[in-house]
């Protein structure tokens, strides 16, 4: 999407997250959640028709059941027990057969893959339920390169937080701020071919107070402080941190190997422990 182009051709308009519902204006969905908001009498009628076919058009595409229950208009489609999602973008403009030939290698490669689905040609959701845990990050560490040589695709993808069933009811709003992480992080043209939750919420300035509440909760309800402080302290250097937690070096790495399971937050990698501690002296500072 060139948005130069866009403001040339439509000076007056403006792309935003949501659309714009009030009178005299109209909203044309670009995917990855992004609208084209204009004035309806800024357009000619040549325009004006073109815009109520597109619309029309749009409003005959089906979405996905799992897409209503992110947006918070439906139930959750499937019962889940540990929930993450993956957003893959595009970058290249593959064939139909080409897209469709790596959606069953992607259905092969996430083995607790719940359902899947496109809101556009070249934005794609999956969803996993993580109980039983796999390790996604390494897993498409190693596979991202390979699938786009073999497909001839350029794609970067962003694996999210796994979210446990305790907080199901933020389940919704969690999953819009990663989208609105992912969609910020487009919108800056930057490049990576893989990127994780720690990593987009450092970049965003606004820092998503629901996202914070429910790690603030599951820190607390854990009681991960403490062990959060100590590898803060002794630079993640677990022998260290076992020491000032009193605990066995094992038992320290026994809770770590744990949470990880829990929330994919792997508090031995410095950005994953920088978010935490983050959240956590906002708390003392809040």
């Amino acid at each position: 999407m060139d948005k130069n182009k866009l403001k040339q051709y439509f000076p007056t308009a403006s792309l935003a997250d949501s659309p714009q519902k009030r009178e005299g204006m109209a909203s044309l969905s670009l995917g990855e959640r992004f609208f084209l908001n204009l004035e309806l009498n800024s357009l000619t009628d040549r325009e004006r028709y073109l815009l109520e076919l597109l619309q029309e058009n749009q409003d005959n595409i089906p979405r996905a059941p799992w897409q209503d229950f992110f947006d918070g208009q439906g139930p959750i489609p499937t019962s889940v027990g540990q929930l993450q999602v993956l957003q893959i973008k595009l970058w290249s403009n593959p064939s139909e057969e080409v897209v469709q030939a790596w959606l069953e290698f992607m259905e092969t490669l996430l083995p607790n893959l719940v359902s899947h689905y496109a809101s556009a040609s070249d934005y794609f959701v999956f969803i996993m339920d993580q109980r039983p845990f796999i390790d996604y990050q390494e897993i498409l560490r190693d596979t991202i390169g390979v699938m786009e040589y073999d497909f001839g695709i350029k794609m970067t993808a962003f694996l999210g937080q796994i979210w446990p069933g305790q907080v199901q009811e933020w389940w919704p709003d969690a999953i819009r701020a990663e989208m609105d992480l992912f969609r910020s992080w487009m919108q800056k043209n930057l490049s990576a071919s893989f990127l994780t939750f720690s990593q987009l919420f450092f970049l965003d300035e606004a820092k998503d107070k629901a996202v914070m509440r429910i790690l603030s909760d599951m820190i607390a309800k854990h009681e991960m402080e403490d062990v959060i402080r100590a590898l803060w302290d002794n630079g993640a250097v677990l022998t260290k941190a076992a020491q000032s937690l009193f605990v066995h070096r094992n038992t320290l790495l026994y809770r770590l190997d744990k949470w990880f399971e829990l929330t994919g937050l792997q508090l031995r990698e410095l950005t994953d422990l920088a978010l935490l501690y983050y959240i956590v002296e906002s708390q003392v500072l809040g």
